[in-house]
């Protein structure tokens, strides 16, 4: 996070770190899962963390293309 902050400095576009920070939310709750005690409930919870990231990551970086 603290490299996409850099780069979104450098290039005075702050959508760059939110895109990055949907997608991170994402990549950690997945690495957390993996690697603790995996059960149903935390799956489906991990399932709408992934869902919600990439729709978040999605919408910032679709909102400041154009």
């Amino acid at each position: 996070m603290s490299v996409w902050f850099a780069v979104s400095i450098i290039q005075k576009r702050n959508d760059v770190a939110d895109v990055a920070w949907g997608l991170g939310f994402v990549l950690m709750a997945w690495v957390s899962f993996l690697f603790l005690k995996v059960s149903t409930i935390e799956l489906i919870v991990n399932t709408l963390i992934t869902v919600w990231g990439v729709r978040l990551a999605w919408h910032i970086y679709l909102r400041h293309i154009g």
